[in-house]
């Protein structure tokens, strides 16, 4: 569906499969994944190779501009666009798939986990303690700034970062 000013509009993915993610740099570059990888270029959707080099599902996509976008999946699935190609692939395991990716800008980019969040600070990727009680699962989140991001999950979760 495209919402065009004053009503939304069916399109054609060209996929039957769900689709669970989408992310725009502007209206002739909208990226969209689930079990399939689809791109529209302004005039039509394509179906592209998947991403991450694996067949596990996509489930988020983010990005910081057209040429620096996120990825993450199933089964550790991970990729990312800089301009022009993607690159990445998966844990292969089941403990280590991405629900969600966010980030506030290029050098501030968060994952969720089943049970936890990395942190992407434009060099290397590493995991944020989120204490040894914390056993839920996380779903989505949004940073208006490095030192200002939501994330909630099951069970009402929501935790906000702040420095």
């Amino acid at each position: 569906m495209k919402w065009d000013g004053t009503a939304w509009a069916a399109q054609f993915s060209r996929t039957i499969y769900p689709l669970t993610g989408v992310w725009a740099a502007d209206a002739n570059n909208v990226w969209a994944a689930g079990s399939e990888f689809v791109k529209w270029n302004g005039t039509t959707w394509a179906v592209l190779p998947d991403p991450t080099g694996t067949k596990y599902r996509v489930a988020s996509l983010w990005g910081a501009d057209a040429n620096n976008i996120w990825a993450v999946g199933a089964f550790g699935a991970f990729a990312k666009w800089d301009g022009t190609a993607w690159t990445g692939g998966a844990t292969g395991q089941y403990e280590s798939s991405y629900a969600g990716v966010w980030g506030a800008d290029l050098n501030n980019v968060w994952f969720l986990g089943l049970h936890g969040i990395s942190y992407w600070d434009g060099k290397a990727t590493a995991s944020q303690s989120l204490g040894t009680e914390f056993d839920h699962v996380l779903s989505g989140g949004w940073a208006i700034a490095a030192n200002n991001a939501y994330v909630v999950g099951c069970n009402g979760t929501i935790l906000h970062k702040t420095r």
